[in-house]
């Protein structure tokens, strides 16, 4: 129940606040503790088209709209650290997360 109020029923409030469709959904935080399987489920339900998480992979061809890795920049870093984070190497370094992520929300 607080699944379904927090992901569907959130969306039916923001759809009628906006007067247009909500098809995005954002997950909060990046810790691994923040995703769980009750909660992509009911992402799914909902209706979203496109889930977003923060476990630096880009998108790829045949990459899960439900799935979108992306990689958190913030406006305040130092040119060199955003040159980092898009190097492709903490991509590499999220890998495990990434992994176990996978198997615990889609059983795969």
């Amino acid at each position: 129940d607080v699944l379904r109020d927090e992901i569907y029923d959130t969306r039916q409030e923001m759809r009628q606040v906006l007067s247009r469709n909500v098809d995005d959904f954002c997950w909060v935080g990046g810790e691994e503790h923040n995703y769980g399987t009750g909660a992509y489920r009911e992402i799914e339900r909902a209706g979203y088209r496109r889930s977003f998480m923060t476990n630096l992979l880009p998108v790829l061809p045949g990459s899960s709209p439900l799935w979108i890795e992306r990689t958190n920049i913030e406006a305040d870093w130092p040119r060199e650290s955003m040159q980092f984070y898009l190097s492709g190497i903490m991509d590499l370094a999220y890998w495990p997360k990434r992994r176990r992520l996978h198997r615990k929300l889609l059983g795969a």
